[in-house]
């Protein structure tokens, strides 16, 4: 049979199946998520302080606590940036802190120090200290956000402070003496102030000539000599291994004779240049050293014999740390 027209039944199913059709779509498109895009653009949220270990060495959640608090007292939290990194040296670690100006990228502070495995306890409070006092000695109109127009005008310059070490040891040493042969032991204690590889350094000594007779004469008696003297020089180290001390002494001779019939005694001026190089053993250094003084001083007896005070010494000096930073 042939249909020219729809039936009201057809009619009623074609409508039915519509809109089957129509709800099982916007079902489909109901339970398809929306997907979420974040924007590369969007500024990430980051601290203020950034720990960088390549040792374990610092306590990076107390570190960064300490800091951050410091930053925040100051009101510094949104200008500054702090970085520590810590590396290894050759016996003790190394941890730099550096504070960078957030607008510029300029570094305003650079600062490194040494520390041991039982330091490292309380490195996070030298850097607290450190970052402290840089807060509250340079002047905060130089890194601060401030609307000020002749602020802004002002050309800022970056400030990196080299670290200061300081070091105070005591060498005594043990020497041969020429031309005249003989032996002398000495004591001295010197400050260092510097960087890590070049430092100044002064201080004071004194050297004890053992007794000896006046050359190779026959006479009984001996002579002795004391060498008190102040010290200053310089430093240099290449490593943590070997450092050349290079440095002056001046002071005074007294020179005194022994078991002689009549014993005279006298002072004379001094002087002397000398050169030290060490090495590290240990907690110590150890090595050679050489001394020569311009000054030549004669010795007479009341028979006429004469000997000359050693000018040129040669010895080996052992240096002992007492206090180091």
């Amino acid at each position: 049979m042939k249909l020219s027209k729809s039936t009201p039944v057809s009619r009623y199913l074609y409508f039915f199946i519509h809109e089957i059709t129509l709800v099982c779509l916007a079902a489909s498109v109901q339970a398809v998520p929306l997907p979420t895009t974040k924007s590369e653009n969007a500024p990430s949220q980051t601290t203020p302080v950034r720990i960088e270990q390549q040792v374990d060495c610092l306590q990076p959640q107390q570190t960064e606590d300490v800091l951050e608090q410091t930053l925040k007292e100051t009101g510094e939290s949104a200008d500054l940036h702090v970085t520590v990194v810590t590396t290894p040296g050759i016996e003790k670690y190394v941890v730099t802190m550096r504070v960078i100006q957030v607008r510029s990228g300029e570094i305003l502070l650079e600062r490194q120090f040494s520390a041991s495995a039982q330091e490292c306890n309380a490195a996070h409070l030298l850097l607290q200290t450190m970052l402290a006092q840089f807060l509250s000695n340079f002047p905060a109109e130089h890194w601060s956000r401030s609307d000020n127009r002749n602020a802004s005008n002002q050309s800022v310059s970056p400030v990196k402070v080299k670290p200061v070490t300081s070091a105070w040891q005591l060498q005594p040493h043990v020497e041969s003496r020429w031309p005249t042969p003989g032996l002398a032991v000495g004591l001295r204690t010197t400050i260092e102030m510097g960087g890590e590889n070049t430092r100044l350094f002064g201080g004071g000594g004194a050297r004890l000539g053992i007794p000896r007779r006046l050359n190779d004469s026959d006479v009984d008696g001996r002579i002795i000599d004391v060498t008190p003297v102040l010290i200053f020089g310089v430093r240099f180290a290449a490593s943590r291994r070997l450092a050349t001390y290079i440095g002056a002494h001046v002071g005074a001779l007294y020179v005194s004779g022994i078991d002689f019939p009549i014993n005279h005694s006298g002072w004379a001026p001094w002087a002397e240049l000398s050169v030290l190089m060490l090495w590290r053993l240990g907690s110590i250094l150890v090595g050679p050293g050489v001394g020569v003084s311009p000054l030549v001083h004669k010795i007479t007896t009341d028979t006429g014999e004469t000997a000359t005070v050693p000018w040129l010494h040669f010895g080996i000096t052992i240096s002992i740390p007492l206090l180091e930073n």
